[in-house]
């Protein structure tokens, strides 16, 4: 079902330092290079020419995503109209919490949430075998920027704005605090929901192959390391 072409784009100094100019520039070459879905796993500190970029961006047909951050606090930051922040969520669907001053954050501008506890990631640096565990938001926002790839792939005729709403209303709401809400935003990412509402989109399914379209881009993942190898 996902045929995707990922285009890497660094982002960042030799000391793994990024600005907005940097990211501004990522966000476009991203786009114009024909990504329908940009992901930035990086918090930053101020956000209007980063949307102003993934507004570019989504009149070129790409979808925005980006990490809600792993400070454990409330961030200060509005509902940015161009841009998907996705928070992270525990093994048991709760709010990813590692410690006092490390979890997932939250605020106003948090879109959705997936999972960042324990994920399994390939790093060489990983002893013995290149394996590990690693938590944070930088992991579940790929995680959300994938099914949008998947929802493309579907249907290439999706726009970004109606991808956006799959994702959205296919969310799965907390139960005990219906709605949106600053922790979890419209609810935790539902690939299998996503995914039947782009089949549900295309109008001739045995004429519309599953096209490969350049999706899941991936810009940087600024992510720690726990050191906890399988």
């Amino acid at each position: 079902m996902g045929n995707f072409n990922i285009l890497p784009i660094r982002i960042t100094d030799n000391n793994t330092t990024a600005n907005i100019k940097s990211v501004v520039e990522g966000i476009k070459l991203a786009a114009d290079q024909g990504a329908r879905v940009i992901n930035v796993s990086y918090a930053l500190g101020e956000y209007g020419a980063v949307d102003e970029a993934a507004r570019y961006a989504r009149t070129k047909g790409a979808l925005t995503f980006i990490g809600a951050g792993n400070s454990n606090s409330l961030r200060p930051i509005i509902d940015w109209p161009n841009l998907i922040f996705v928070a992270g969520t525990n093994r048991d669907d709760g709010r990813w919490v590692q410690n006092s001053t490390l979890g997932s954050s939250w605020g106003p501008y948090v879109d959705l949430a997936a999972p960042a506890d324990d994920i399994l990631v390939a790093d060489p640096t990983l002893l013995p075998n290149g394996l590990g565990l690693i938590d944070g938001t930088s992991f579940s926002t790929p995680l959300a920027a994938g099914v949008a790839a998947l929802a493309f792939s579907i249907n290439p005729k999706l726009t970004p704005d109606e991808v956006e709403q799959l994702l959205k209303s296919t969310a799965i709401d907390d139960a005990a605090n219906p709605g949106r809400d600053d922790f979890f935003g419209y609810g935790r990412l539902n690939a299998a929901g996503v995914v039947q509402g782009a089949v549900a989109s295309v109008p001739e399914p045995g004429t519309i192959g599953l096209a490969a379209i350049g999706a899941a881009i991936v810009v940087f993942c600024r992510c720690r390391r726990r050191g906890r190898t399988v």
